[in-house]
C-alpha cells in the first residue's frame, strides 16, 4: 500500500506542468515527494522501493537508467548487480567485470558526483549498484535535477543495498 502511495506521488509528480520554470522541475518534485514516503517505508522494503522510484520519478533525466532500476527493483541481489552495472555502462563512466563484488576498489576511481559514500559502505555495497548510484548522480547532475532529495534517494539506496551486502557474507 504504501509502495503504491510512493509510485503515484511520484508519477503525479513527474508529469511536466506548463508552469515550471526549469526543465527537470518535475523530476525534483516527484523525488521530494517520493522520498518522503520512502522513508516511512519499514528498511526492508527501501532498496526496492528507491530503485522504483528513480525509475518512475525522472524517465527523461535518467533515460535507460530509469527503466534499469524499475527492473532491478523486482531481482535478487547478484542479479540486480547485473543489470545496474550493465545500466550503468550505457552511461560513459565506470566498469566492472565482477558487479556482485564488493565495489571498495571503485570508490577512488570512479566517484560519484555530490555524494560521499564511506570506504566501509563500499566495502560491503555491490559494484553494480555503485556503478549505477554513480552514473544516476552523474545524470541528474548534469540535468541539474541533483537535489537535496535525489541525494537521500540515492543515500537510502546505497544504506540498504550495504546493508544487504553485509548480511550476505
Amino acid at each position: 500500500m504504501v509502495l503504491a502511495l510512493l509510485l503515484a506521488a511520484s508519477l503525479s509528480a513527474s508529469a511536466p506542468d506548463a508552469g515550471t520554470p526549469e526543465p527537470h522541475a518535475a523530476c525534483r518534485v516527484a523525488l521530494e515527494r517520493g522520498v518522503s514516503a520512502l522513508e516511512k517505508l519499514p528498511s526492508s522494503r527501501r532498496l526496492a522501493a528507491s530503485l522504483e522510484l528513480l525509475g518512475r520519478a525522472c524517465p527523461r533525466e535518467l533515460e535507460g537508467l530509469a527503466n534499469a532500476a524499475s527492473q532491478a527493483s523486482r531481482l535478487r541481489r547478484s542479479e540486480r548487480a547485473k543489470l545496474l552495472a550493465q545500466a550503468a555502462a550505457a552511461a560513459p563512466h565506470c566498469t566492472t567485470e565482477l558487479p556482485a563484488a564488493a565495489a571498495g576498489a571503485l570508490l577512488r576511481l570512479c566517484p560519484p558526483a555530490k555524494l560521499e559514500l564511506a570506504e566501509e559502505v563500499a566495502q560491503v555495497l555491490d559494484s553494480g549498484t555503485y556503478l549505477f548510484v554513480v552514473a544516476v548522480s552523474r545524470r541528474l547532475d548534469a540535468a541539474g535535477a541533483f537535489g537535496t532529495a535525489a541525494e537521500r534517494v540515492l543515500s537510502i539506496l546505497v544504506l540498504n543495498a550495504a546493508l544487504e551486502g553485509e548480511a550476505a557474507r
